[in-house]
Order: structure tokens, then C-alpha cells, then sequence
């Protein structure tokens, strides 16, 4: 069975990417430059079973949302994460996590426990495990200094003077 859109096209990409933050596409995109590593070539067979996965995410309904069980999948799913770009990466992460929710989190354990037995897998579970950690980290300087807790802060000091002016009024 053919899927349409392919969810990991650069035009499909770009418009997830107008649905999440801003910054988190920027960081991505910044990230992806620096990476010389990748097989996400365009019909390339890697790039081409990364899709199809994708699709499945997308698309299809599994009995209590199990697509990817014991460890050796999930393994197999890191090396796809690892060698896809950081926003198609990101993309299939999100398409998996929609369907699978909690897969962000066993991901991170595995490569965790990979790294802890210092596996063959070191390298793939460093490179999810350091984009993961990326994301994260400017997800929280975005909540933290972000336009939204600004406008919150200020409107605050708005209130208090306010307050204080019908102190003294």
C-alpha cells in the first residue's frame, strides 16, 4: 500500500515546521549543518525505509499504539534517528511519539543503557541522545527568557504599579 505525503519531504517538513516553535526549527536547522554522517539522500534505500516507517506512524493504527516493543527495535530505530538529518530525525521522533506515546522516553533510556555498557551502538545513541539534549536545552531557555514569559513578567510589574499607585492615590 502507497502512502501520500511522504511525512519526511522537505515540503512536509517545512510545514511542521510552521506548527512548533520557530527556535526549535532554527536550532534543528543549525544543527544539521555540521552533519556529515547522514545516508538521507534523496532515494536513497535508507532514506526510502525511513519514509515508509514515517508513513506507518502517520497513517496506520495498531492495537494500543505498540509499533516498536523490545529493545533490539528500538535499537534499530536509533540507528534511523541517528542517520537521518536533525529535522526529518525530529519528524519521525514526533510521527512515533503521536502513535507510540512514551517512545521518547524508552529511547532515551536505551541509549542510556547502551552507552553505560559501552555497546557497538555508542556512537548512534550519542548522536540522538546529544540532539535530544540540544532540543531540550532551547526548549527551556525558551520558556525561561522566551516573548511570552517576557510579556508575563512585564505585565506583572504593570500590575504591582499599578497596585502601588492606588496605594498612595
Amino acid at each position: 500500500m502507497l502512502y501520500d505525503p511522504n511525512p519526511l519531504e522537505d515540503r512536509v517538513l517545512k510545514e511542521w515546521a510552521d506548527q512548533i516553535h520557530k527556535d526549535l526549527w532554527k536550532t534543528a536547522q543549525n544543527m544539521e549543518q555540521s552533519e556529515d554522517w547522514l545516508y538521507d539522500q534523496a532515494g536513497d534505500t535508507f532514506l526510502m525505509a525511513c519514509v515508509r516507517l514515517a508513513q506507518v506512524f502517520d497513517t496506520e493504527i495498531r492495537h494500543a499504539g505498540i509499533f516498536i516493543e523490545n529493545n533490539r527495535e528500538k535499537i534499530a530505530f536509533i540507528y534511523g534517528l541517528a542517520y537521518l538529518s536533525t529535522c526529518k530525525s525530529l519528524r519521525l521522533l514526533n510521527l512515533a511519539g503521536q502513535r507510540q506515546p512514551g517512545l521518547g522516553g524508552d529511547i532515551i533510556q536505551v541509549c542510556i543503557d547502551q552507552l553505560k555498557k559501552e555497546s557497538r551502538h555508542e556512537a548512534q545513541c550519542n548522536i540522538v541522545l546529544m540532539r535530544i539534549k540540544q532540543i531540550i536545552k532551547m526548549d527551556c531557555y525558551q520558556r525561561i527568557f522566551g516573548r511570552d514569559r517576557r510579556q508575563l513578567v512585564l505585565q506583572f510589574f504593570d500590575e504591582i504599579r499599578n497596585e502601588e499607585q492606588e496605594i498612595y492615590e
